[in-house]
């Protein structure tokens, strides 16, 4: 009889955190009857915890207040502009890329600001090329002049150089990402380049893309 009570009050110990109608402790007078009395009254016990749990606590009550289901879970806060095409900026002056800029409205998060391919694949047809990447005919043996820059706003956030190349080299369109941390608000973010002298960049079908991670 006294491991049975043992393992009746194991039992009933848990039900304190899930309801606070339950009556503790216990007198002698619900044990009365011996084991079929103890049977009974723990019965009786996850016969509430189950109705607890599954009338509405936390199917439609607790869980869902805190968001956990799929339809409450926050939107992915992406923003992905149209193709840039063939574009050339050329000289020393900041130029826009073409079609590279979008706004976002961010909640505080870090942002991901990337530029990606606008093809699937690259395609190759013969002697047709289809081109996705950034190139520069920057020749200098030296620091390279020209450079891709990520603008919040009017700030420049981000420098990143486009290496001295001969020929038809380029880097991925992927090549150029950055991780910015601005506060809470909504942003305008845009890719530039820039040049040494009189040289032009190329940034040949590349989307860009704003993510708040």
């Amino acid at each position: 009889m006294r491991r049975i009570f043992n393992i009746a009050v194991l039992l009933l110990i848990p039900s304190i955190a899930f309801a606070t109608s339950f009556t503790r402790p216990y007198g002698a007078s619900d044990y009365a009857g011996g084991a079929k009395a103890v049977g009974d009254k723990v019965n009786s016990e996850f016969a509430y915890i189950s109705s607890w749990l599954n009338g509405g606590n936390i199917a439609s009550g607790n869980v869902a207040n805190l968001g956990i289901l799929r339809e409450n879970m926050e939107a992915v806060n992406l923003e992905i502009t149209t193709s840039s095409s063939s574009f050339s900026g050329q000289g020393p002056i900041l130029v826009d890329v073409t079609n590279l800029s979008t706004s976002i409205t961010t909640s505080g998060r870090p942002v991901e600001v990337k530029m990606q391919s606008a093809y699937d694949a690259v395609v190759i047809s013969g002697s047709s090329t289809t081109i996705d990447g950034v190139s520069s005919d920057d020749t200098s043996s030296s620091t390279p002049g020209s450079a891709v820059m990520f603008i919040r706003d009017s700030a420049t956030i981000t420098r990143m150089a486009v290496p001295s190349q001969a020929g038809n080299v380029y880097n991925p369109c992927s090549s150029y990402s950055y991780i910015d941390q601005p506060a809470a608000g909504t942003y305008t973010y845009k890719a530039s380049v820039s040049n040494a002298g009189t040289n032009t960049t190329y940034v040949y079908n590349c989307r860009l893309m704003v993510r708040e991670l």
